[in-house]
């Protein structure tokens, strides 16, 4: 049990991981650069994931740390990189976290994925950040 503690803690101290808030109650982690591990922790828990369940697996052919329960919340990050790339809820929807680039010295996820419980695509996010004009003040 320490082991899967250590090595979250080590994930999420070295991750983008953040809680975004959304309509239904549930928070989307994703970005948590200036959170302390135990505040990311603490949102976890009360998220419904549960972080005593770590195991490995792959994903789109990537070596992945599975942190949940698949039947329930969990999320995938990749052992290389350290990126979140998917989260799914207990109701088998998912979200996939792509095309990482730098973006202030911060991975970003340019392409986003949403699928229903079904597992069909519903909904796709691009982000360019050059298409974006700077702001001026």
């Amino acid at each position: 049990m320490k082991r899967f503690t250590i090595i979250l803690l080590l994930l999420l101290t070295l991750s983008p991981i953040c809680a975004q808030q959304y309509k239904d109650g549930g928070e989307l982690v994703k970005d948590m650069y200036n959170c302390e591990p135990e505040v990311t922790l603490n949102r976890l828990q009360k998220s419904g994931y549960d972080y005593s369940k770590i195991t490995e697996g792959t994903y789109r052919n990537q070596d992945i740390w599975i942190v949940g329960d698949q039947s329930a919340k969990s999320f995938f990050v990749d052992k290389k990189s350290l990126l979140f790339i998917r989260m799914q809820d207990k109701l088998g929807r998912s979200v996939d976290f792509l095309d990482y680039q730098l973006f202030n010295n911060k991975p970003v996820d340019t392409h986003i994925l949403f699928y229903n419980k079904l597992g069909k695509l519903y909904m796709e996010e691009i982000f360019n950040p050059g298409n974006f004009v700077q702001s001026r003040w």
